[in-house]
């Protein structure tokens, strides 16, 4: 329901809805506007749901809430563990991505 009332008071934006996180995104609003409604999300957000088990973090164009402790390097970690554990260890393992994630 925040990320509703952020989308709705700024024209552009949009939200995803990841199997593992919810976005706001704001690459599509007014540059200014957008970055100053990214913070106050941001900050509302942080207050809202301090005591979730969340995380709450801001990137290009985007405000991301995600679970705690999910991220694509331990799904990465957890399918080779099980790869090795079956004897099926891989040759090589090369992980591409376009963020510190």
């Amino acid at each position: 329901p925040v990320m509703r009332s952020y989308m709705d008071a700024t024209d552009g934006s949009t939200i995803e809805f990841k199997e593992s996180a919810l976005v706001w995104h704001h690459q599509d609003a007014d540059p200014d506007f957008g970055s100053c409604q990214a913070k106050e999300l941001l900050d509302h957000l942080e207050s809202v749901l301090a005591n979730e088990p969340v995380v709450v973090k801001r990137g290009q164009h985007i405000v991301e809430v995600k679970p705690q402790g999910v991220s694509k390097g331990l799904a990465v970690e957890k399918v080779i563990h099980r790869m090795v554990e079956n004897g099926n260890s891989p040759d090589m393992v090369m992980c591409i991505g376009d963020d510190r994630s």
